[in-house]
């Protein structure tokens, strides 16, 4: 968690499993039902119940797509191209993410 990879707000060692949401983002987004979720080595990719996809961790190259390059120990909302019709259409298997060692990516299954 040097890199604040696990989304608690800190970049303290963590030994026990933990709630990672506190009804809150850095964002002030209550979406806080995780859909699925990616993890790589110092970054964590999740997918709320609205088809966002936010991100925390490693972030010295802008590899998060947060639009900086900052480090971040709280979920933020990843920025760029839409890729997810809104709800009621959202389908969580319609959206492919992986979180790499040094990078992000998301896609469509279907290119709609």
């Amino acid at each position: 968690n040097d890199k604040g990879q696990l989304g608690l707000g800190h970049s303290e060692n963590v030994l026990i499993p933990t709630k990672l949401f506190d009804k809150e983002y850095d964002d002030d987004n209550n979406d806080d039902v995780v859909m699925n979720i990616s993890c790589g080595s110092e970054s964590t990719i999740v997918m709320n119940q609205n088809g966002e996809l936010l991100g925390c961790g490693w972030n010295e190259h802008g590899n998060l797509g947060t639009g900086n390059d900052q480090d971040s120990t709280k979920l933020r909302k990843l920025l760029g191209a839409a890729i997810v019709a809104p709800p009621p259409f959202l389908d969580s298997s319609e959206v492919l993410f992986a979180a790499g060692g040094a990078h992000v990516v998301a896609m469509k299954r279907h290119g709609y």
